[in-house]
């Protein structure tokens, strides 16, 4: 394997595991152990619709929105 294709392949897993840890965050509605995640200045920003987005800075932030949203 070379240098670049083992990068790409540890990426992926990386991405996979993030992926996989929001989601069983999610799925037990685990809001306050979002900063594991998520760097504490993270810009988030959702699609809402209609072409609107709202931007949380930060997983508190996001937290407080999805948390209720969910």
């Amino acid at each position: 394997m070379t240098d670049s294709s083992t990068r790409e392949l540890l990426d992926h897993v990386g991405v996979t595991r993030l992926q996989q840890a929001y989601a069983d965050l999610a799925t037990r509605r685990a809001w306050d152990e979002l900063d594991q995640l998520f760097l504490p200045d993270a810009r988030i920003v959702i699609a809402v619709g209609g072409g609107e987005t709202i931007e949380c800075d930060g997983p508190g932030p996001f937290a407080a929105f999805v948390g209720p949203s969910v």
